[in-house]
């Protein structure tokens, strides 16, 4: 009976130690899914970081590159116009030189001065005389005339009806002055009616332009907005799926720990054949 009896605490201590591994592999294993989903979470931040990071990195990079084009086509533009500056002072001295050469090609010896002045001296000098020889010879014949009464009322009848021709004329060219303006009224007036009928047909088309592009923006606006909304409810979705896991994970571990602590100390693990070996 004794034997028995030390047979069966012997089992019952087996059997007991075999039940805490039990406890510990599960809770060993509760606690590897725990470490795998905090590593996959790091994993995710650490490629969301990166991912960001490499954004960031495009956009300097882009930011970079911008700048050095921009500073390339300063610097084209800068040579660009400090080449035409040196045409223009070439063509300057060009013509700098031209004029110097042209002025004292053009100038004048004192001799060539005297020459000029005898000569419009002369001019002068035949052009009055020829003036006085009119004016003598006009004098003349207005005295005769006004010696002779039938020459005088000839003269009055010409100069009445060269009047009146003259008035004619200027009434002709005054009447075909007012159909070229009156014309000319007329086709500005057509020309301001067709430009006003342009404009507002120009401005029908930029307000329905701009209609077109406001209602564009808004659809894509609008379309943000809406992939914005969904991308929130899937990332709160997501969050409240990870804390209800948590949660579960959280509360399972709690009841291991305290399953574990409400267990006995249990006895060092003998194997069956070191058991054995102690019984002999």
């Amino acid at each position: 009976v004794s034997t028995q009896s030390t047979w069966g605490f012997k089992l019952r201590k087996i059997e007991m130690a075999f039940r805490s591994d039990r406890h510990i592999q599960k809770r060993q294993i509760v606690e590897a899914k725990r470490q795998d989903f905090t590593q996959k979470i790091k994993a995710e931040f650490n490629m969301k970081s990166k991912a960001e990071w490499e954004n960031k990195t495009d956009v300097v990079i882009e930011e970079k590159i911008v700048r050095k084009k921009v500073d390339e086509l300063k610097r084209e533009h800068e040579a660009q116009l400090e080449q035409r500056r040196q045409k223009l002072v070439e063509m300057l001295t060009l013509e700098e030189k031209q004029y110097e050469q042209e002025f004292f090609s053009n100038l004048e010896t004192p001799e060539q001065v005297r020459e000029k002045m005898a000569k419009r001296l002369q001019e002068l000098r035949s052009k009055r005389e020829q003036a006085r020889k009119d004016e003598v010879e006009r004098r003349k014949e207005t005295q005769f005339r006004k010696g002779a009464d039938e020459l005088r009322k000839l003269d009055a009848k010409f100069m009445a009806t060269n009047t009146k021709l003259d008035q004619e004329q200027q009434m002709l060219e005054k009447l075909s002055r007012q159909e070229a303006e009156m014309q000319e009224e007329q086709l500005y007036s057509k020309l301001c009616e067709v430009d006003l009928a342009q404009k507002a047909k120009r401005e029908i088309e930029e307000k329905e332009a701009r209609k077109k592009q406001v209602e564009e923006r808004m659809k894509v606006l609008n379309w943000q907005k809406d992939t914005r909304e969904a991308q929130r409810t899937n990332e709160f979705r997501n969050e409240k799926k990870e804390k209800e896991m948590l949660k579960q994970q959280w509360g399972e571990e709690d009841k291991l720990s305290l399953i574990h602590i409400s267990e006995p100390t249990r006895p060092l693990y003998i194997s069956y054949a070191v058991f054995c070996l102690k019984k002999k």
